[in-house]
């Protein structure tokens, strides 16, 4: 297993793209968690590397253990080619003797790979606790490192009340279906949007579409839609809100939305154009709904 069967194809670079490394890191972590919750369903992503079924596994051969069976596996109910095949490179590390240099440093990359996306989840969560708190420079610091080095400072962190409407937010049934909405106060960044999808994915089916700004001005076919929301519909009509993301333009937000996009396992999540949808189009339906025939 080479570490290029670990990543969908990219497009070229255009624009003020981040560097290829950071790409291909965003790719291999959207990747991995939809490997996650392919092969877990129901299953939330934990927040600590402790608690990590692959983190453990990895770290145990790493340090000359065995590898246990099944740690990932392939579920064809994914739609997408390329996360397919990052799916399928995985499950085929498995069934290898992983005694090789090349499946070591793969397995390192995503070893490395699953410690960011922890982080990530950490960070966001004392950055939230800090934010909503008035807590300090100094304080925001010392309880990062807590966090990150004591299980018991994170279950702690977990359980503060000003983290309530993030950690353990309820259903929204106002405008007719299921929303579980990501609280527009806490931010509107895009980490913390990963983040929060990060929590609350394993409470979803397989997403099946996506649809960026405004709902009913994306239904009418209208561009420029009125600061909106991210929403990914699962196969009963579930709706997962995130209001940390944007389109349109080239930077942090947009590529934040992409980030989910492909690690919510969207049909035709690993196509090209779908980078061509989000930089250029501030409303948008992903897939995208067939165009009306001419006549």
């Amino acid at each position: 297993m080479t570490d290029d069967l670990l990543l969908p194809e990219l497009p070229p670079g255009r624009g003020s793209r981040p560097r290829w490394s950071s790409l291909r890191e965003a790719q291999r972590q959207t990747a991995l968690v939809f490997a996650w919750a392919a092969a877990r369903p129901g299953a939330p992503f934990p927040a600590s590397p402790d608690d990590c079924e692959v983190c453990r596994t990895l770290g145990a051969w790493l340090s000359g253990g065995a590898v246990p069976g099944e740690w990932h596996k392939e579920h064809s109910r994914s739609q997408s080619g390329g996360l397919a095949a990052v799916v399928r490179a995985v499950a085929g590390a498995r069934d290898a003797a992983l005694g090789n240099a090349g499946r070591r440093q793969d397995g390192v990359a995503i070893r490395h790979s699953h410690e960011e996306l922890h982080l990530l989840l950490t960070r966001e969560l004392t950055d939230l606790w800090a934010d909503t708190t008035g807590a300090g420079a100094e304080r925001r610091a010392a309880r990062t490192q807590e966090v990150l080095r004591f299980r018991a400072a994170l279950d702690a962190l977990l359980a503060e009340p000003a983290l309530s409407p993030f950690v353990r937010p309820g259903w929204d049934g106002s405008d007719g279906r299921p929303v579980l909405r990501e609280p527009p106060a806490t931010g509107g960044i895009a980490d913390r949007s990963k983040a929060f999808f990060l929590l609350h994915r394993h409470r979803f089916q397989d997403l099946t579409a996506a649809t960026m700004g405004d709902y009913a001005q994306v239904r009418r076919r209208e561009a420029g839609a009125a600061a909106g929301s991210l929403r990914l519909y699962d196969a009963r009509g579930r709706v997962l809100e995130l209001t940390g993301l944007t389109s349109g333009y080239e930077g942090e937000g947009p590529r934040g939305t992409l980030w989910v996009l492909r690690a919510a396992g969207l049909p035709d999540a690993g196509r090209p154009d779908l980078e061509r949808t989000v930089f250029e189009r501030r409303a948008f339906r992903w897939p995208a709904e067939p165009e009306p025939a001419r006549r």
